[in-house]
Formats: C-alpha cells, sequence, structure tokens
C-alpha cells in the first residue's frame, strides 16, 4: 500500500509562466522559486528597517511595523533571480508606501507613491550593452489631472538622455493625461520611436512596449497605439528604428528621468510592479497583460 501523500502543485506565478525577465519588480510574488522580500522597508518613526514578502504587506505585517507614520522604501528587489534590486539609500528621497499608518493601495492592491518632488529608485541592472530588443511591461497610475507637467510625468528612465536612453514622459500639447514613450540615439537624441497612451487621473494603467531593431510597439491597456496618430500629434515624427544596442552603463532609473547624471524629472505617480524582459515578448503579450490584469484588474 502507498501512503504517500500527494501535495497539489503550486500555482505558476507570472515569471513562471514567461521566464528570462532582466528584472522584475511588484509588490506581489512574481516566481515560486523567489522566497525573498519584495520590499526592504524604513519606519519614519525612528528610521528601523525591516524586510517584508508579499503575504507580509496584504497581511498587515507592514503596517504594524510602521505604526502611525510611515513607511518608506528603501530597496525594492528584483524577483528575476539575477539581484538587480532598485534602491534609494537618501531618506528624503525614498518612495512611501504607509502613509499615516495605512497601506498605499491603488484598486484596492499595494502601491509604492512616489511625490514628483525627489522621489526615485537606481538600480544595478547593467550588462545591456549588446541588447538589441527590449520589453517592458508596468502597472501604475497618476494622479495628474491637468495637461503632463515635465516634472510630475515621467515613469521610468534608462542610461542618460544625454547618451542613448529610453525612457517614458510626457508630451508637449498632448491632451490631457497623455505620454509618449522615446528611444533616442546617440549623438544626435535621433527619436527612433514614440507612443502615447490615455487615461483619466487616478485611473490605473498597465503599458507593455516592445523596442525592437525591426520597430516599437506600444500597448495601453490591452490596446495598440497607433504611431501614425502620434507622428501627426507631435512636433517630431518618429524616424526609423535603427537602435544597435544600449552602449552606456545603462543603469535603470525608476521614477525620475537622469540628464547629465543627476535625476532632473521626477513621476507623480504610484507603481505596482515593473518587468524588464532583455528580448522581443510580443508572442507572450496577451499572457502577460492577462496575469497583470487577473491581479491588478486594470482593464
Amino acid at each position: 500500500m502507498n501512503n504517500r501523500i500527494l501535495r497539489p502543485l503550486a500555482r505558476p506565478l507570472l515569471l513562471d509562466a514567461v521566464p528570462g525577465a532582466a528584472a522584475a519588480y511588484s509588490l506581489r510574488q512574481l516566481s515560486n522559486a523567489y522566497a525573498g522580500p519584495v520590499v526592504t522597508v524604513r519606519r519614519s518613526s525612528d528610521d528601523a528597517e525591516a524586510d517584508f514578502k508579499a503575504s507580509e504587506i496584504d497581511d498587515g505585517t507592514l503596517a504594524a511595523f510602521c505604526g502611525a507614520g510611515d513607511g518608506l522604501v528603501k530597496t525594492w528587489h528584483d524577483q528575476s533571480g539575477n539581484n538587480r534590486d532598485a534602491s534609494q539609500a537618501t531618506a528624503a528621497n525614498q518612495p512611501k508606501i504607509v502613509d499615516s499608518g495605512s497601506l498605499v493601495t491603488e484598486g484596492g492592491k499595494a502601491a509604492l507613491e512616489f511625490d514628483g518632488t525627489d522621489d526615485y529608485f537606481s538600480s544595478n541592472i547593467t550588462g545591456f550593452q549588446s541588447i538589441q530588443n527590449l520589453t517592458v511591461a508596468v502597472v501604475f497610475s497618476s494622479s495628474l489631472a491637468a495637461a503632463p507637467d515635465a516634472q510630475t510625468a515621467t515613469l521610468w528612465g534608462f542610461g542618460d538622455d544625454t547618451k542613448k536612453c529610453l525612457f517614458v514622459g510626457p508630451a508637449t500639447g498632448l491632451l490631457s493625461g497623455e505620454y509618449f514613450a522615446s528611444i533616442f540615439n546617440d549623438p544626435a537624441l535621433k527619436r527612433l520611436g514614440s507612443s502615447t497612451y490615455r487615461r483619466n487621473a487616478n485611473q490605473i494603467s498597465m503599458l507593455f512596449s516592445t523596442h525592437l531593431q525591426s520597430g516599437t510597439a506600444f500597448f495601453s491597456n490591452g490596446l495598440e497605439v497607433d504611431l501614425n496618430l502620434v507622428a501627426s500629434m507631435t512636433t517630431s515624427t518618429p524616424s526609423a528604428p535603427s537602435n544597435t544596442g544600449f552602449t552606456e552603463n545603462d543603469n535603470v532609473t525608476i521614477g525620475a528621468l537622469i540628464s547629465g547624471g543627476s535625476p532632473v524629472l521626477f513621476t507623480q505617480e504610484k507603481y505596482q510592479e515593473l518587468l524588464f524582459y532583455p528580448s522581443d515578448q510580443s508572442a507572450n503579450r496577451q499572457r502577460i497583460e492577462g496575469d497583470m490584469n487577473r491581479h491588478f484588474g486594470v482593464f
């Protein structure tokens, strides 16, 4: 007689279903193989720090640690297995996850709140010099209600905009709530591709973008953005793609755009998830978007 106890297999999580991320940041668990913390938090009352898993954010452990004060995120841990954590050692520049004793949320899920003034992370995502294709997926929301403001709309930066850079930020002259994503090519900052995505203030959104040698595609909340429409709405038309890889050290900055080695634009957003794949994930787009949408309820 066989007395072995059969245990159900763990449900595949996003990185189990779509592996190969260069870096993966979230406030939920993304892989069954990852057992570490998702954030390291500093509480405002006495500057004590502690690590927290996703389950400890959801069950109130994090809020209890922070008490009646604030919880600021010192490190947003990389769940890809590549140890590319995003961090901010300067207390004044750390985004908030607990506000006066209450967990910061968006759509009922935990979120990191960037103040639009000086909050940002630097990550140690390096070695991207030879990358030809890049896929990014992000879940976020914005408090912007008026026309885009260059000081409060930048989502994330890749490299330095004085050299070779990929970033998401505001588009001057577009309708309220619209932004663009661009790749610039050293040395002339030639635009290789651009896009907009539209949503109302305080509405959770998902952006999925692929940046390839053969072209650039952007999807907002599951729908592809028409680059031809974007070209007609901006003063400079996107030129033909000619990406030959990111040639700089290419640290990713989350929440700010770096120019001349210093942060110059800061986001006024709430982040919940941010994935970087050093490859074309177009074939997996609906799987990635579907997984994000089931958890965060984006669209």
